[in-house]
């Protein structure tokens, strides 16, 4: 029997969206502290870069498994793993050991970083009543920009900035006390036994196989894809472009695409489907980027259709965050579902900015947007014809 509560637990959805904050902030602190980082190692671009993207890898490697492993080792369980195992390697991290232990300590970061992103969401959709669900959804698509603003913020209040000590040591103290409060306050997802998936007794590969082939959980990760492969890539790039200068511009810009993740999951209720919604956000997001696209050729202020175009985008990743519920209905099958969204999120966020970048650099805002709109046509012909599979 799946557990489903008669209100929603507001104190418990806001405490397991500050774990997603703090996952994100396995992202953000690297970012944010990058140029002192590299100062206090003396270390190179490339050797940073690898230092920032190592998570994201292990995400994109081990997403599947660890979807498929939730359920088995019990949400809560792996949620305090998460957390408990990322305080540990962020106090570890704030000796500023070297570089080579920082980088290998960031292997088991990606996987504390995992367990948090995996177990939460199915957490989080059992502490909602039915009619809150995708809102709350649309709310966790949020934390990862979260985490990067509030560290922004934080960063731009301080005189002399966050120092790379204080903000590795903050976090891992964040950490250990939200694993404190997960322990004293949140249950684990009541549900029927999870029977052994074929493809896990015949390995990996045939585990990732299954689950793809299953649209249900395949479908929120595919659609999250196509949010994830241009929208970092637009946040960093846009900013070169616009007239009203670099550092209000770059700070409004994930704002807007928040915006739209938030406005996802409030739309998601109203419609009948959450597949339409994701068929809108997506049309939405190539028509702005289409409009961008033009105002670049011809000269015209491009800087309101770059904040429509986000906004869109925003609103193309909420969707897809708000069908894991509407389309798993119990906790492993959106544990799986999950998995699945982290792996190709990962995906689009590793693939997208190289191909951005080089875009920019030969044919400036023109080349950035084109892509966008391409992404989002090519969303809506593959989203469509397997919505349609699934539909039918």
């Amino acid at each position: 029997m799946i557990d489903t509560p008669a209100r929603t637990r507001w104190a418990i959805v806001l405490l397991l969206c500050a774990c997603g904050v703090l996952a994100g902030g396995q992202f953000a602190k690297i970012s944010i502290e990058f140029t002192r980082l590299q100062a206090v190692y003396n270390a190179s671009p490339a050797g940073m870069g690898l230092l920032l993207s190592t998570v994201g890898v292990v995400g994109l490697l081990c997403g599947v498994v660890a979807g498929w492993l939730a359920p088995r080792v019990g949400y809560r369980r792996l949620l305090l793993i998460g957390l408990s195992g990322g305080a540990l390697l962020s106090a570890l991290q704030a000796l500023l050991p070297p570089f080579g232990l920082f980088w290998a300590s960031r292997v088991p970061e990606g996987a504390a970083h995992l367990a948090i992103m995996v177990a939460t969401p199915t957490l989080l959709i059992h502490a909602c009543a039915p009619p809150h669900r995708t809102a709350v959804m649309g709310l966790w698509a949020t934390v990862v920009g979260l985490a990067f603003a509030v560290l922004a913020g934080l960063d731009r209040l301080l005189p002399q900035g966050l120092a790379p000590r204080e903000a590795l040591a903050g976090h891992a103290m964040l950490l250990a006390l939200a694993a404190l409060a997960v322990r004293l306050w949140v249950a684990d997802v009541r549900a029927a036994p999870v029977p052994v998936m074929a493809g896990a007794r015949a390995g990996v590969l045939a585990l990732h196989r299954e689950v793809y082939a299953d649209l249900r959980t395949a479908l929120p990760g595919l659609a999250f894809f196509f949010y994830a492969f241009p929208t970092i890539a637009l946040i960093t790039f846009v900013p070169r472009f616009s007239g009203q200068g670099q550092g209000g511009f770059h700070t409004v810009l994930p704002l807007m695409a928040t915006a739209g993740t938030l406005a996802a999951g409030w739309a998601a209720r109203r419609f009948e489907g959450g597949l339409k919604l994701v068929r809108l956000a997506y049309l939405a997001f190539g028509a702005a980027a289409l409009a961008l696209t033009g105002a670049a050729l011809v000269g015209a202020p491009t800087e309101a259709l770059a904040l429509l175009t986000l906004t869109c985008a925003g609103l193309g990743g909420g969707a897809a965050s708000t069908l894991i519920p509407q389309l798993n209905p119990t906790p492993a099958q959106q544990a799986r579902a999950s998995g699945v969204l982290v792996q190709l999120g990962n995906l689009g966020s590793v693939s997208g900015p190289p191909l951005f970048a080089a875009l920019a650099d030969r044919f400036g805002l023109v080349g950035l947007a084109g892509l966008a709109a391409l992404t989002a046509t090519v969303a809506l012909l593959v989203l469509g014809r397997l919505g349609t599979r699934l539909e039918g």
